[in-house]
């Protein structure tokens, strides 16, 4: 039996995007993360050591988006699931979903690009679902 972790709200900033000022310095970006993996273990035994640690996933999720310049989320979220799974052998798999919080065209974009009159663009977001062990 697998259990799952999950970690959200993550907040880092990198850089991100195609367009030019995307490209000049880092955006706001949330991730979630959902590990799935067994932590019985841990959870009878109150050991660390039998589970994922979660300070680590957490550090190696924004130092693999802060160190990358990244034109795509996809490429992004990739990264941060392929070395999530080589951080714990015991982790099965991971889902990635990260997000612009505030991305420099969205700000930019006048609503009149729109024909609806409630026209709010959404910041973008990708998610990697069941990235796995192979």
């Amino acid at each position: 039996m697998n259990d799952v972790i999950e970690l959200r709200e993550l907040r880092c900033s990198a850089v991100v995007g195609v367009l030019a000022e995307e490209r000049e310095r880092a955006q706001p970006l949330v991730f979630d993360l959902e590990l799935v993996r067994p932590f019985e273990e841990a959870a009878l035994n109150d050991d660390i050591a039998e589970t994922t640690n979660y300070a680590d996933v957490l550090s190696l999720t924004c130092r693999t988006a802060t160190e990358g310049r990244y034109l795509l989320l996809e490429t992004l979220a990739y990264r941060v699931a392929y070395e999530v799974l080589a951080l714990d052998e015991e982790i099965a798999s991971v889902t990635v979903s990260v997000r612009k919080v505030r991305p420099r065209w969205w700000r930019t974009s006048p609503r009149s690009a729109c024909a609806a009159p409630s026209f709010a663009p959404s910041a973008p977001r990708v998610s990697i679902f069941g990235f796995e062990h192979r």
